[in-house]
């Protein structure tokens, strides 16, 4: 689930910027570059508190930290520029340290060492088929919320309509003084009418996805409830498993710079 979040949040804000307000993919990096800054600076802090602190305590401060910029982002519109993503982009970095750091160390902490290779493996592959799971229904459900969006924004656009009228004969006006003439600028002013609708009709779904990403960050916190405290395990390892969660962390830091640049 977190993959399904995490992956997909970072695809639909890539499509955004650059379908609705025409970055180049260089200045569309740039973007989401705050995003791995975030993680950087705090993935050491989350490596250390992780032996120190409760994992569930940091998972719920992470999904705190992950729900604030879905919300944020739901915020946005065709006149976003760099800044209104800023912060955004720096708290979803953040919360990613706290969400995959101590996950995986509370759920490796029983691990035996030499299954912790094989274990480690399979939680990845889990994620990163989670994410490509998100990022497929994300990009489906944009799609069909953009078609709805645009019939029903199509029905205020009619003949009737006196300001859908008055858009259409100033954007004819201005193709005439252009030097086009009667046909190509009625042509040229309906493709742009067209064009206006369909751009609203994608804000409006990319609206709707980054709210339900906030939401299912609310949805998966009781399930925290569920995990174990490996640092409260009455086992006979009890000790031996809390000291090897730094080695755990150490490893998981290393793997989470490469998420970070992906």
């Amino acid at each position: 689930m977190l993959g399904f979040l995490l992956y997909a949040s970072l695809v639909l804000l890539l499509i955004y910027l650059q379908t609705l307000l025409g970055y180049p993919a260089y200045q569309a990096g740039l973007v989401l570059s705050p995003r791995g800054i975030g993680s950087l600076a705090t993935t050491p802090l989350v490596g250390y508190l992780t032996s120190k602190i409760d994992p569930r305590k940091l998972l719920l401060f992470g999904l705190s930290w992950g729900l604030s910029p879905c919300f944020q982002l739901a915020g946005l519109n065709l006149d976003a520029g760099y800044r209104d993503m800023l912060w955004p982009r720096v708290l979803q970095g953040i919360a990613l340290s706290f969400l995959f750091i101590p996950l995986m160390a509370s759920t490796m902490a029983r691990i035996s060492k030499e299954k912790m290779g094989n274990a480690t493996s399979i939680l990845n592959l889990m994620r990163n088929i989670g994410g490509s799971v998100g990022i497929a229904i994300m990009a489906m459900f944009l799609v069909r919320r953009m078609q709805l969006h645009q019939s029903r924004l199509a029905e205020k656009v009619t003949p009737g309509s006196l300001k859908a009228r008055r858009m259409l004969q100033e954007t004819q006006a201005w193709f005439h003084a252009s030097g086009a003439d009667s046909t190509t600028a009625s042509r040229k002013a309906l493709a742009v009418l067209y064009g206006m609708v369909q751009r609203y009709a994608s804000m409006l779904s990319f609206v709707e996805a980054f709210w339900i990403m906030g939401a299912l960050f609310l949805l998966i916190m009781p399930l925290i409830l569920l995990l174990r405290n490996p640092r409260a395990e009455a086992t006979p390892v009890r000790d031996q498993q809390s000291s090897r969660i730094p080695e755990i962390s150490a490893v998981l830091q290393e793997e989470d710079l490469l998420l970070i640049h992906k």
